[in-house]
């Protein structure tokens, strides 16, 4: 067992042993990010440190960066995530498919290659685009998810919560167990955190509606180039 599984094992058992004294805060809070009035700046803070990929590492590419994060603000996100998944099928295109419990990203796979199969059975000229959203789950901006889900017609008080768990987050960095200066995160989205592969796939979807939106203006044709 690694350091942070022991951690995380640690933390559930003293979540078990002491629930009997503590559910009456956890329930509070709830209820008040529920109506909007609790700020929650103060728990949705994060402590970004490095965990090793090797058992020798030797440069910066051997560690891999992680935010440590207070376990009620994951309790909220892991709330909202799960209405939200109850839901995202409205409002997601059909050929999103990844992050979706009721959906296989090994099936966009298989159309895939048989695509590609067709396009050489053709014979015709094809051009295939390939994206890599390694940075995207890093570099998309709040602004842009909470336009996103106002643009599909989110309800206010949905938005509030998300507008919440996004614009009251802020990290330090922890450099040999000394804190540094915090400072908020306007772009990204937390990886680990329960809500986050939603926000994601919703983002992204976008890019799918502009691309359907430009195969139906025809714009996509390469036919005589």
């Amino acid at each position: 067992m690694t350091r942070l599984q022991a951690h995380m094992a640690s933390m559930v058992f003293f979540l078990k042993w002491t629930w009997s004294i503590i559910k009456e805060d956890f329930y509070k809070l709830y209820d008040d990010f529920f109506e909007g009035i609790v700020d929650i700046s103060g728990i949705n803070r994060s402590y970004i440190t490095l965990l090793p990929k090797i058992r020798n590492p030797e440069t910066v590419h051997d560690y891999r960066p992680i935010s440590l994060m207070n376990i009620s603000p994951k309790l909220i996100s892991k709330l909202v995530a799960d209405r939200l998944q109850g839901e995202i099928l409205s409002l997601i295109h059909k050929n999103q498919h990844g992050f979706i419990k009721t959906r296989s990203i090994q099936d966009c796979l298989a159309w895939g290659f048989e695509y590609i199969h067709q396009c050489q059975q053709s014979k015709r000229e094809t051009i295939i685009l390939k994206l890599d959203f390694e940075k995207a789950f890093d570099t998309v901006e709040h602004e842009a998810i909470l336009l996103f889900l106002d643009h599909l017609g989110i309800p206010a008080k949905w938005l509030g919560w998300i507008s919440s768990i996004l614009t009251t987050g802020s990290s330090s960095v922890l450099l040999n167990g000394v804190l540094g200066k915090f400072f908020q995160c306007k772009r990204g989205v937390k990886q680990g955190d329960p809500l986050s592969p939603l926000l994601f796939v919703l983002a992204a979807d976008f890019l799918q509606v502009l691309i359907n939106k430009a195969a139906s203006m025809n714009l996509l044709n390469v036919d005589g180039y």
